[in-house]
């Protein structure tokens, strides 16, 4: 798994999890359990509104 730390190009209000394609929706639950688990607190997930895009990665908002 790669990371990078680019800024959306619209604004973020809160922590969240961006799926693309159904196939990602298991992993964003790992992770959101992972999250949750070491007290980051609770992520959201959401499909993101280019869905179904072939991207394969999601992506993790965190809002300071």
């Amino acid at each position: 798994m790669s990371s990078s730390y680019e800024r959306p190009t619209y604004p973020i209000t809160k922590n969240e999890i961006v799926y693309f394609n159904a196939p990602q929706l298991n992993y964003c639950i790992a992770v959101q359990q992972l999250l949750e688990k070491q007290g980051f607190g609770h992520f959201p997930i959401r499909l993101s509104s280019g869905a179904n895009a072939t991207l394969h990665h999601f992506k993790i908002y965190v809002v300071r």
